[in-house]
């Protein structure tokens, strides 16, 4: 089976051009400050050009939404069968790193209460993937020894506010990029989103978190 080619600048489409650069500038400087001929002159072309595929620019947010939206709930799906306390962490870890991706948009959308109520964005979207994951994280965790109950309602809420609020608490944050290509501020969120469960957690279960929470104190994840 050929292994899929990954697209180069050359070989995307004039839309995927327009997105990328989109992000960027989103990320750098808001949605507030997004401008169509701020995007236009970094790509060096016309204003029409980038109307041409979106209308306006929040045309451009739906889409990248949409783009982060199917990114996360497919990283979101993968809970092994197997899962312990590590691999739950390195889970988290990487849904922290794709909300990173997309912080701009992120921020923008989930700091609004227009734009989460507005059905092009779906944004109650992500609140029912981080419920599932949460919950099929938990179910694993029970079935391989590592959490005392199957209740989760005590920890749900705190966990759902922690993976909701990153966008107003952490997105802004300039991060500083590690070695293995994930930043402190990801691996303390994807800490504390660990950390929500710790009212359920065994003896074996707290002794394998102590460890993750050495590990990225030390900045060695």
């Amino acid at each position: 089976m050929k292994k899929k080619k990954e697209k180069t600048p050359s070989s995307l489409s004039t839309k995927d051009v327009i997105l990328r650069e989109s992000l960027v500038l989103i990320n750098e400087n808001g949605m507030m400050d997004f401008r169509i001929d701020v995007l236009a002159m970094a790509l060096n072309l016309s204003p029409g050009n980038i109307t041409y595929h979106f209308a306006k620019k929040e045309d451009i947010s739906i889409c990248l939404w949409g783009k982060f939206i199917k990114e996360f709930s497919t990283a979101a799906v993968k809970v092994s069968a197997l899962l312990d306390m590590k691999q739950a962490f390195l889970i988290l870890q990487n849904l922290y790193t794709i909300m990173d991706c997309y912080k701009g948009v992120v921020m923008f959308v989930n700091s609004n209460t227009r734009l989460i109520k507005d059905p092009a964005y779906n944004a109650y979207e992500l609140r029912e993937i981080v419920s599932t994951l949460f919950d099929k994280i938990t179910q694993m965790l029970y079935k391989n020894g590592y959490v005392d109950s199957k209740e989760r309602t005590k920890c749900m809420d705190m966990y759902q506010s922690i993976m909701m609020q990153w966008s107003v608490n952490r997105s802004a944050v300039k991060c500083t990029i590690s070695d293995n290509g994930t930043s402190d501020e990801i691996n303390q969120n994807a800490l504390l989103a660990l950390f929500s469960m710790y009212n359920i957690m065994n003896d074996k279960a707290k002794k394998e978190y102590e460890y993750i929470r050495m590990r990225v104190t030390m900045g060695d994840v």
